[in-house]
């Protein structure tokens, strides 16, 4: 049975009706107040220690790891994760309350996610459900990775943006090399979605050399950037005033 799919500590119980229950002392839980003839005042809640560890209360099942955080912490978080792998999984000082993690917090990110500058890659930090610490985040999407996690989704090169800048993009993300993926810093710069559009890949279909050429039905070189710039008799021609407009208005040089 997962974490998730037993009942709410923080929906059935008080941290007072906790304490009463329970005693949390040497990273053990121990009983204080039996809810059923087989329990002895002061024995031992667990037989075995893991992150799904159940206690049953009154014929309900409930995770051990978030009592005992609960209890040591003085307030009940809604879900919480282990930061380290460790044979002890009720040492508190492993859990992490993930109740009000979001996208949008640089803090709450941290507590789950690190972040290899030199790679521009984002690692889990914790163990939680399908994730384990050390492993790469994300999946790759149209060519882009993104992360998902507690039913939220961000784009990697956005995270790391904000692990770097402190803040956010203000406008798009363009992956200068037109590697969706490679998200080192230095492959990423915040741009207007007009600039963006001046650093272009070419159409992987095409057998035409350069963005904005065309070749007509008449074998004449259609060339536009931006809009219209001339018909040519060549493709060498066409290209020529195509770069002549990306050096005059600033596209950037990858823009292929």
């Amino acid at each position: 049975m997962s974490l998730m799919s037993m009942d709410k500590v923080s929906k059935n119980f008080t941290l007072k009706q906790l304490n009463i229950l329970f005693e949390y002392k040497n990273k053990i839980l121990y009983w204080k107040t039996p809810t059923n003839t087989r329990i002895i005042i002061g024995s031992r809640v667990f037989k075995e220690c893991n992150q799904n560890s159940v206690v049953k209360i009154y014929g309900k099942r409930y995770n051990g790891a978030l009592i005992c955080f609960s209890i040591d912490k003085g307030y009940i978080p809604k879900i919480i994760c282990w930061k380290k792998d460790t044979k002890n999984l009720h040492d508190t000082y492993f859990m992490i309350d993930i109740s009000n993690f979001n996208f949008y917090n640089l803090n709450e990110i941290k507590k789950v996610l690190e972040y290899d500058k030199n790679k521009g890659i984002l690692f889990w930090k914790i163990n939680f459900k399908k994730y384990l610490i050390g492993e790469k985040a994300g999946y790759i999407n149209n060519g882009y990775e993104k992360i998902n996690f507690m039913n939220q989704w961000m784009y990697s090169h956005i995270l790391v943006w904000l692990f770097e800048n402190k803040t956010f993009p203000k406008n798009e993300i363009d992956h200068i090399n037109h590697i969706r993926n490679d998200n080192r810093i230095e492959n990423l710069r915040d741009v207007s979605h007009k600039i963006n559009g001046r650093n272009m890949s070419r159409h992987k279909d095409t057998k035409l050399k350069k963005v904005g050429i065309t070749l007509l039905k008449s074998g004449n070189y259609r060339s536009s950037l931006g809009g219209h710039i001339g018909v040519f008799s060549t493709e060498k021609k066409a290209i020529k005033a195509r770069n002549d407009k990306m050096n005059k208005e600033g596209y950037h040089e990858n823009h292929k």
